[in-house]
C-alpha cells in the first residue's frame, strides 16, 4: 500500500505564525515547517518567483532547504 504524503504549496506565510511556527523575530520557516509536515510543494513557489519562465533553483537556495529539513523530508514539483 502507498503512503499518503500531506503538504501545502508553500511555507513562507508570516500569518502563520504562532499556529505553525513559532513567535520569533528570526526564524526558519522552512525548518520551522519540516517539524510539522513531511513534504513540500514547490511549484507555486518557483513560479511566483519566475513567472512562466522554467527556472533550476540556484545551488545555495538547494543546499539551504536541504539543510533545513529533515533527510527523510520530500520535495515535490
Amino acid at each position: 500500500m502507498a503512503d499518503i504524503v500531506f503538504a501545502t504549496c508553500s511555507w513562507k506565510y508570516k500569518s502563520w505564525q504562532g499556529i505553525v511556527y513559532s513567535n520569533k523575530n528570526k526564524i526558519n520557516f522552512l525548518e520551522e515547517y519540516a517539524e510539522h509536515f513531511s513534504a513540500m510543494e514547490v511549484d507555486q513557489w518557483f513560479r511566483s518567483l519566475y513567472g512562466s519562465r522554467v527556472v533550476l533553483p540556484k545551488q545555495n537556495y538547494v543546499l539551504q532547504y536541504k539543510n533545513s529539513v529533515p533527510n527523510n523530508f520530500r520535495f515535490f514539483y
